[in-house]
């Protein structure tokens, strides 16, 4: 969901509970582009390729090693 309230914007999203969710590369790009239009208004970050998001196979991105606990 995207709106506009008041002078600012509101995005918000019930996908990625849990951390399996989170990995799906839907779910990366959706938080990624809905967060840049709520900071910006505007929203420059790529689709991801249709060849990745296909109905029968699960796009998963790994977050990388920094952001994840040792």
């Amino acid at each position: 969901m995207a709106i506009t309230f008041g002078k600012g914007r509101v995005f918000h999203t019930v996908l990625g509970q849990g951390p399996t969710a989170m990995a799906g590369l839907g779910f990366q790009v959706t938080l990624a582009r809905g967060t840049e239009w709520a900071a910006t208004g505007k929203v420059t970050l790529p689709l991801p390729k249709a060849e990745d998001l296909t109905v029968d196979n699960a796009a998963l991105r790994e977050p990388p090693k920094s952001a994840t606990k040792e």
